[in-house]
């Protein structure tokens, strides 16, 4: 069975609770060898992430959400 491959897409990683549980699952899939991708527009915990060896996609601050969705795969990809 292949290595894990996670991508995750979080509204911020400022802190809190998502931030957290983020972080957890991203440095899960890194400790069983995989990868792990979060796109969001940031925040303080975008250094933990880096340290566990995750990638981070920088995306802009959600301002018109439908918008947002119809954009997302392109930028993403």
């Amino acid at each position: 069975m292949s290595a894990p491959n996670l991508l995750q897409i979080v509204p911020t990683l400022a802190g809190g609770g998502l931030a957290r549980a983020t972080l957890d699952a991203a440095q899960a899939v890194i400790a069983q060898g995989g990868s792990a991708v979060v796109a969001s527009p940031g925040g303080g915990m975008v250094a933990d992430l880096l340290r566990a060896r995750a990638t981070h996609l920088e995306l802009p601050a959600v301002q018109a959400p439908l918008w947002t969705r119809l954009t997302l795969p392109r930028k993403l990809a």
